[in-house]
């Protein structure tokens, strides 16, 4: 069985750049598309973010406004707390909601939120990737870049993995299609992975390649607390014990670009869309419905 073979900050860390690996780099990320993420309003006082949307749980009450789920404001400002509404929504404090949890992870302007996925599920999905013949990680890594697509709105998709950039067009087809098209992006970047980021930067005109990187890391304990902040505005990290089927789902984030209510919906969408691919791994993973 195959196994994965990328690691956390491996670009740029040991070898030297070629001209080979430049070539390939630039002609990937040349006409890169915009993967940022949707900006809901956020406020560090307690304001709810609004996307323009709804959320699916209804709008909290901002500033002195009674929300549309019903919440009354108190005295015109909101309470540093973070009461939990009736609408699921999580405090800044981290104290637990109906809909889940989203707190701060130990420093100012981070907050994280994880869940762990049931053993049932994560067994079905280590059993999805022995029968693709790929690394349980690469699995993972469809469904993330399943849920980046239905965030961002694009099918052509420009993501971290484990800090290098992963692009990937998702096609039409079976979720068993998009997780070899996956092992297939990380095997075309993994020759490369020597050229040195910042350079990479530097020569498509020093900006952020991307927002959202994903890491697999099979070494650490369920129980691990993650206390450092967030690299990216969002780092989706899957983390496991001795078995795959002790498996947490942990989005740390910077609070001020992304709302909690944002993040613990991007949550859902990650166990809706692992749980698709478990049900019916030959079904079509773009007719999938994930909202709901």
């Amino acid at each position: 069985m195959a196994t994965a073979t990328y690691g956390k900050g491996q670009l740029g860390t040991d070898k030297v750049a070629s001209a080979q690996a430049e070539a390939f780099w630039l002609e990937k990320l040349a006409d890169r598309p915009d993967c940022r993420l949707p900006r809901w309003r956020t406020s560090r006082t307690g304001e709810a973010s609004q996307a323009g949307e709804a959320s699916q749980a209804g709008e909290a009450s901002q500033a002195g406004k009674a929300g549309k789920a019903g919440k009354a404001g108190k005295a015109g400002k909101a309470s540093q707390a973070g009461d939990a509404s009736r609408t699921g929504e999580a405090s800044r404090t981290g104290e637990a909601s109906q809909a889940g949890k989203a707190s701060q992870a130990g420093k100012a302007g981070h907050g994280s939120a994880e869940m762990p996925l049931s053993a049932e599920l994560a067994g079905q999905l280590d059993g999805l990737a022995r029968r693709c013949g790929v690394p349980f990680a690469t699995v993972l890594l469809a469904g993330h870049l399943r849920v980046m697509s239905l965030v961002t709105g694009t099918t052509d998709l420009l993501v971290g993995l484990d800090s290098a950039p992963l692009r990937l067009r998702l096609r039409a087809g079976s979720w068993e299609n998009l997780i070899r098209a996956t092992f297939g992006a990380e095997q075309e970047m993994l020759p490369h992975l020597g050229y040195p980021l910042k350079t990479l930067r530097r020569r498509l005109g020093d900006e952020a390649l991307f927002e959202v990187n994903f890491a697999y890391d099979k070494s650490q304990s369920v129980a691990t607390v993650r206390e450092h902040p967030a690299t990216f505005p969002l780092n989706v990290s899957f983390l496991h014990g001795p078995s795959p089927t002790r498996l947490l789902l942990a989005l740390d984030y910077h609070a001020d670009v992304l709302a909690d209510e944002q993040v613990l919906l991007m949550r859902g969408y990650y166990v809706r869309v692992f749980e698709a691919m478990a049900a019916d791994p030959r079904a079509l993973h773009h007719l999938a419905c994930l909202l709901s």
